[in-house]
């Protein structure tokens, strides 16, 4: 019993190389030269018989002694021990391609057939499979199968050693060689376990030095230099450079530039009940360019009559901005009716409303009277009142719900709002004395601004004046003190007193600040209007009549007790300092009408923080 070598297992005597596969293998499995190597064909997974010229004599029998299989390099390897892994679908002419990077060392390596017992293809000694085959032919030529082989190598070589000339012998890496040490320099390829020693070396690793030199044959034309000369590339960064600095100085040209006003301006004449409030918005209401609402925000008081003033300063809020903006859809909450314009409060002291397009009775220019306006357009659908809001370039409200200057902070930031807040005040012992004669219409608004539930308050100590005073004074430290910038150019304090000692100065400088012109017809009207007979009637509390306007101012220091106006100084004592009035000390000085109680106007250094009404 001889045990024999084949691939890498042990063969008895009288075993097949092949297994139980090749005990089915045709006689065409070799040929004279050594085993038919796979074809194009038989690698693309074809199979079948080789050519007739290729599947001659290798022997006949297949019960012939066990072949080993030998290193190429010792006498008597038979090609017929070739395995059939050989008829894998891998194409030999890629593994010979991947080989190429060590083609140069396959030249200097001896080819089968160059050298007896080199590398060739024959057969052991006495061996019956393959009698006599050998590398080469009996004429000392090379076998077709070396041939074959040795021009596959020397190939690959050729295209190798073309390109290497221009990129220069590429270098293994270090891993590669390490790689090459752990599997050994003669350890045949997987699949190709009968490919001549100087070969295989060529295909173990030529793939990756090819790889690399064609990299470097292609790469040294793909990365030529393109010299150019430097005055061009210094002209480059100059022109690229200057227009950098051109953009961004126009961005931030841009930038800085200040957004578009709203075409429309917007006045929020911002006072207290009986404070002559009445009076200066009938001086913007009777101006052509204005349209003009007084104290929309009655509706949100009547409807809501339960809340508190500070409760309710958000829906007042909201709905002077939507009045600002002639979106009038925000009465639907709290008039669901069908409506006309005598359904909105105070309508008809408004000349846009009596006028066109809200009423044709009357033209713009023209000054209208309340009764007669009532008399002719109260009929009008309540549409009228949005149409007409829009065709003026001035929107003016003159409103007495709001008690804090912070709560006006959004519509101040508003971008869709132009917004100016003038404020009027009025000396408080002056108000007491209006509100004297309007006590029953104010009680409701009493329980609203003291939290009352909806309770109806007549304030006889004079508790809603002290809110009034405290609000009063809010609004003026807030914005004279440390005012916010966006309030810069946009808060005008106007004193009542002032107004109807001067009243074309006074109206003059408030048409300024709202970007209005004051007309003749204007002139005349509050000439006639400020230069009455007498204070007016009480019957006449909310109407616009002509008047004694300076009588009107100082009625209070005879109508009131000198009682009631020591406990007025006492709860709006700050007030009456920071607003510029003169306290009276005695009932004389309070009759003493050559005495001025109205000082020039100052800024003065109070805070609520240290004012105790107690006092």
């Amino acid at each position: 019993m001889v045990a024999e070598v084949f691939m890498g297992r042990c063969l008895n005597e009288g075993d097949s190389p092949w297994g139980e596969e090749g005990a089915g293998r045709d006689d065409d499995d070799c040929t004279q030269d050594g085993p038919v190597l796979p074809t194009e064909r038989g690698l693309r997974g074809g199979g079948g018989r080789r050519g007739s010229e290729e599947a001659q004599a290798c022997g006949s029998s297949r019960d012939t002694a066990p072949v080993r299989l030998l290193p190429p390099s010792a006498p008597g390897f038979c090609p017929a021990a070739v395995s059939r892994r050989l008829a894998e679908p891998v194409p030999l002419e890629r593994m010979v391609q991947r080989g190429a990077g060590r083609a140069a060392a396959a030249r200097a390596a001896p080819l089968p057939g160059d050298a007896p017992g080199a590398g060739r293809i024959g057969s052991s000694p006495g061996s019956s499979r393959c009698p006599g085959s050998s590398a080469t032919s009996e004429s000392g030529s090379l076998s077709p199968l070396a041939a074959r082989v040795r021009g596959w190598c020397r190939e690959a070589a050729g295209s190798q050693q073309a390109c290497s000339s221009k990129a220069g012998a590429a270098q293994e890496s270090s891993a590669e060689k390490q790689r090459r040490k752990k599997r050994g320099r003669n350890k045949p390829l997987s699949g190709s376990p009968g490919v001549p020693t100087s070969c295989r070396s060529a295909v173990r690793g030529g793939v990756r030095r090819q790889r690399k030199s064609f990299c470097n044959c292609f790469s040294s034309v793909r990365m030529a230099r393109i010299r150019i000369p430097s005055t061009i590339v210094i002209i480059f960064v100059t022109v690229q450079t200057g227009f950098l600095l051109f953009m961004y100085a126009r961005y931030s040209s841009f930038m800085t530039q200040p957004e578009e006003k709203p075409s429309q301006v917007h006045i929020l004449i911002l006072s207290s009940w009986r404070s002559g409030s009445s009076f200066v918005g009938q001086l913007f209401s009777q101006h052509p360019s204005v349209f003009y609402l007084m104290e929309p925000a009655w509706h949100v008081w009547v409807t809501m009559y339960q809340n508190s003033a500070k409760v309710l300063h958000m829906a007042v809020r909201d709905l002077v901005r939507s009045v600002f903006l002639c979106d009038m859809s925000v009465f639907d909450a709290y008039m669901p009716w069908k409506r006309n314009l005598s359904d909105l409060f105070q309508w008809a002291v408004s000349r846009a409303l009596c006028s066109a397009p809200a009423c044709d009775s009357f033209q713009r220019t023209d000054i209208t009277s309340e009764m007669a306006c009532k008399t002719l357009c109260g009929r009008y659908p309540f549409s009228k009142v949005e149409e007409a809001c829009k065709t003026y370039s001035h929107v003016v409200i003159k409103e007495v719900r709001f008690f804090d200057l912070k709560v006006l902070y959004p519509l101040l930031t508003d971008p869709s709002l132009n917004l100016k807040i003038i404020h009027l005040v009025r000396d408080p012992r002056a108000v007491v004395k209006s509100r004297e004669q309007s006590v029953k219409a104010l009680v409701r608004d009493n329980g609203i601004v003291l939290s009352t539930n909806g309770t109806k308050v007549e304030d006889s100590k004079y508790k809603v004046m002290q809110e009034i005073c405290r609000s009063h004074v809010q609004i003026y430290e807030t914005a004279t003190l440390k005012p916010p910038h966006f309030l810069k150019n946009r808060y005008l304090m106007i004193r009542f007193e002032d107004l109807v000692r001067d009243p074309l100065s006074e109206i003059s400088e408030m048409y300024k600040f709202a970007d209005l012109s004051l007309t003749p017809m204007l002139k005349s009207w509050i000439h006639n209007i400020t230069h009455g007979q007498g204070p007016g009637k009480k019957k006449e509390a909310f109407r616009i009549t002509s008047r004694d306007a300076i009588s009107v101012s100082q009625a209070w220091r005879n109508a009131l007790s000198f009682q009631k106006i020591k406990k007025i100084q006492e709860v709006c004592r700050g007030a009456i300092n920071m607003l510029g009035y003169q306290l009276v000390d005695s009932e004389k000085e309070q009759k003493d009408l050559s005495l001025d109680l109205v000082l020039p106007r100052r800024q003065n250094q109070f805070s609520w923080s240290s004012f105790n009404p107690e006092h």
